[in-house]
């Protein structure tokens, strides 16, 4: 091989390492992301040898000596009102209460922190977008020496200008057998490279008219199936910021709207969810 097809060889190894350095391009460097999504899972009877899950993904928060798990309010409530348009779970087969897993960056080691929904599952209400943001935090007491990961520092963090790849882990729902055992697998990767995104976004609702939506950032993309990501609600979600080289959390996941684009609530609701948590019992 002579030198000149070596020096370009090396030349355009160059330009490849120098372009995902500088763009974030590769899924390694949001491995480390992992760490901050929890699974939460719940079942209740419906028959025999039969269970209704409940699932979700979220993560926590901290304030002071205080710790808030938040995810995605229709995880804890069944929103089930003719408001949202689209019924989705009935109270009487809605889970009581809840587990969050605890993990050691994305795989389980089995222990959870239970959250007693009952008594909010049974008053809770849901109403679309833009009226509530679907999500909700609720505080939880850690016992040592569980350790979590918690994402306070990220939230100051501005939607950046030079927008790269989003990154979002999270617990897609698996096969579940009965007797509440269910396939367990460690958290999974959207890794989306080519997207749109829209703030303020203009959509029809159900009842046929239109509103804008401030409260979430729509994502729209191509990469990924968006009908097989339940379990994903609830998972914080990271957008790279090419300039300063760094992950930049810009919201929950909540769910899909329209024509299957992917609604991310903004970073402030998490943060007022927080300071004004739900409290379970």
């Amino acid at each position: 091989m002579s030198i000149l097809v070596v020096m370009k060889l090396l030349f355009i190894l160059f330009v490849l390492l120098l372009y995902l350095n500088l763009n974030g391009q590769t899924v390694s460097d949001a491995d480390s992301l992992r760490k901050y999504s929890y699974f939460i899972i719940g079942f209740k009877p419906v028959g025999v040898d039969r269970l209704m899950p409940g699932s979700g993904t979220g993560y926590f928060i901290r304030r002071g000596n205080r710790t808030f798990f938040v995810t995605a309010r229709h995880v804890l409530c069944p929103c089930d009102y003719p408001d949202t348009c689209k019924p989705q779970v009935k109270r009487a087969v809605y889970p009581e209460f809840l587990q969050v897993y605890l993990t050691d960056n994305g795989t389980f080691n089995y222990k959870t922190i239970p959250i007693i929904i009952k008594s909010f599952r049974d008053t809770c209400h849901c109403i679309s977008p833009p009226i509530n943001p679907d999500v909700i935090a609720c505080e939880v007491f850690l016992k040592p020496p569980d350790t979590i990961y918690s994402i306070e520092k990220f939230l100051d963090s501005k939607l950046p200008k030079k927008k790269g790849s989003i990154s979002i882990f999270g617990y897609p729902s698996y096969a579940y057998m009965v007797n509440g055992n269910f396939i367990e697998k460690n958290s999974s990767h959207l890794f989306i490279q080519g997207h749109s995104l829209y703030n303020n976004y203009k959509y029809k609702n159900c009842q046929g008219t239109y509103s804008i939506d401030t409260q979430d950032y729509i994502v729209a993309t191509k990469e990924i199936k968006l009908d097989s990501l339940f379990g994903y609600s609830g998972s914080p979600t990271f957008i790279f910021n090419k300039k300063r080289n760094e992950w930049i959390f810009i919201g929950t996941f909540a769910s899909t709207i329209e024509d299957g684009k992917m609604q991310i609530i903004k970073p402030l609701f998490s943060s007022l969810a927080a300071d004004y948590a739900t409290y379970m019992k």
